[in-house]
């Protein structure tokens, strides 16, 4: 991941938010939380290799936080976000295969990269700013299809 792909999913107009929970207490929470993240994310038709690695990274990214929020023994929200570039979440409402619209756009497959981050500056008066963990999937292209583009 570059610099450049960080700041473009924060701020580039062509990221669209897809989904945005606080993820609930309990010992199920992390699993819930992958759970919700893959049923939401399931339209797109990942391979299945992309789709274990990106339910692999939420969790540790998961269980990452949930370490830090114990030794730092404060019980801070933790936000997790999806966004999605490529398609809008409408397009994930049309009949037909997700995927099939994505090859025929020039698409080869979906790429992503997680992000953990806190959700702006602390205040003099706060411990430490809520956190954010945010997966950004990219519509992936191969050189091929990028020479062949305008």
């Amino acid at each position: 991941m570059t610099e450049d792909n960080a700041r473009d999913c924060k701020q580039g107009s062509t990221w669209q938010l897809l989904l945005q929970f606080v993820p609930p207490d309990g010992p199920d929470s992390n699993r819930e939380s992958v759970q919700r993240i893959m049923e939401t994310i399931g339209v797109l038709g990942l391979q299945p290799g992309v789709a274990k690695r990106i339910e692999q990274a939420v969790m540790d990214a998961l269980q990452n936080e949930a370490e830090r929020r114990q030794r730092a023994q404060h019980h801070s929200a933790v936000s997790i976000r999806v966004l999605l570039s490529g398609l809008s979440p409408a397009d994930l409402l049309r009949p037909g295969s997700v995927t099939q619209r994505v090859r025929s756009q020039g698409g080869s497959g979906w790429g992503f990269f997680l992000l953990e981050r806190q959700a702006g500056t602390p205040q003099a008066t706060q411990v430490e700013s809520p956190r954010v963990i945010e997966l950004c999937l990219y519509q992936e292209h191969t050189l091929e299809q990028d020479r062949e583009r305008p």
